[in-house]
């Protein structure tokens, strides 16, 4: 479900971005071309030609002539440079209904290019010294399309999805339509326009992913609560939670808020997983942190302080990867008749945990985790294993580590 305490001024953004995926997606030439942020909003290049799309999401507003008018000066001024026409597409949505004459008339143009400026009369079109001619061919090569509202046009997109994907609209919305705002977002702050063309078929391959890599965009579109629910439930179908995975866990430094608090929730997390009273054949989690020297000495002192065993692998001395993955040393608890159970009763090492670099330098000579799920943000790029795709998570806190790692349920 969308929240609807997403500000007014990011809807805009989001509309935009949902009217590209889904031309994205209605383009049936796998080779189809979208430019986001080229000539307009976006621009569409298949077999037909280019097609130049600008996004107007005018929600608390009437519709009114007025608003028409800059829009339609940019792409008469871009048409006025061209030897070869392309197709312009101006995509507005008007919060109060009203009945709206798309159709486009030379004197309509006229009127709508139009309006007062220091008290003076401006046409825009007597300005740049556009003829009659010109505007009526302007007017064949132009469209004005009225848009649904936020809601419409974000289930269409999703179904789109659906419909690509054969899969169900909860999936489309949480897994498919993520990955999707995450390339074009990503796509859209690039700085040269040759770097934001997208493929059709290259999108569609980038979104449909088995990693669920969640955008601080997306983010922003659903409740806290929501999300982390979600996410929980997708690390149990990926076998995150299975406690005989390895799974490494990175933590980013600006996660940190101390080396206490950090500490105390990998404590938490790491015995929910591996210590006394869990199954024997178990495996410790692997935390790597985004951390200098200090911050990764702090945060250790602070396990040793509470009796908690680890294994580092000697890294403040000279790591060494053989001992950072040997096996913990595991006694089980003892049952009637003195025999043994299935049941961790305390083992040498209860977590491993070691800083990025030292973590990334050595990974080559260190077994590769099945799972790796990574807390990073803008600030972090997270780690690069090669042939390793992350489950990764943004917008949290280190709190919220806790409720997204469960144990599980392995005692």
């Amino acid at each position: 479900m969308i929240d609807r305490s997403a500000s007014s001024s990011l809807r805009g953004y989001y509309y935009q971005f949902d009217k590209t995926i889904l031309e994205i997606l209605r383009q049936s030439d796998p080779c189809a071309v979208a430019t986001v942020e080229g000539i307009e909003d976006v621009d569409l290049e298949n077999a037909d030609g280019i097609t130049a799309i600008q996004c107007k999401y005018y929600a608390s507003q009437r519709f009114h002539g007025s608003s028409l008018r800059s829009p339609i000066s940019f792409m008469l001024s871009d048409y006025m440079e061209r030897t070869s026409p392309i197709r312009y597409r101006l995509y507005v949505h008007f919060g109060e209904a009203a009945q709206v004459d798309t159709r486009l008339t030379v004197d309509r143009l006229k009127s709508l290019l139009t309006h007062r400026e220091n008290g003076k009369t401006a046409r825009f079109h007597e300005q740049q010294g556009i003829t009659d001619c010109q505007l009526e061919d302007f007017i064949k090569h132009f469209t004005l399309e009225l848009g649904p509202n936020y809601e419409s046009q974000h289930s269409h997109v999703v179904r789109a999805l659906s419909d690509q994907f054969g899969c169900e609209d909860e999936e489309a919305s949480c897994h498919y339509y993520n990955n999707a705002l995450r390339v074009i977002y990503d796509t859209a702050v690039r700085v040269g326009r040759a770097d934001r063309r997208v493929v059709r078929r290259e999108f569609l391959s980038q979104i449909d992913c088995s990693a669920y890599l969640f955008n601080c965009w997306y983010l922003r579109l659903k409740k806290k609560d929501e999300y982390i629910k979600y996410v929980r439930r997708k690390l149990r179908e990926h076998g995150a939670v299975q406690t005989q995975k390895r799974v490494l866990v990175y933590i980013p430094d600006y996660m940190a808020a101390s080396a206490e608090s950090l500490g105390s929730v990998i404590q938490d997390v790491a015995l929910a997983r591996f210590s006394p009273g869990r199954i024997h054949d178990a495996k410790p989690l692997t935390f790597v942190l985004g951390l200098d020297a200090a911050g990764m000495t702090e945060t250790k002192s602070r396990l040793l302080a509470d009796g908690i065993a680890f294994n580092d692998g000697y890294e403040s001395i000279a790591f060494c990867p053989r001992l950072f993955e040997r096996l913990p040393l595991i006694y089980r608890q003892m049952g009637g008749n003195n025999r043994c159970t299935t049941k961790i009763d305390q083992a040498s090492y209860y977590l491993r945990i070691v800083g990025k670099s030292t973590y990334v330098s050595h990974f080559a000579e260190l077994r590769p985790p099945e799972i790796l799920v990574e807390f990073a943000g803008e600030r972090d790029p997270g780690l690069t294993l090669p042939n390793i795709t992350p489950f990764r998570i943004v917008g949290c806190d280190v709190a919220d580590l806790r409720t997204i790692l469960p144990n599980g349920g392995a005692r």
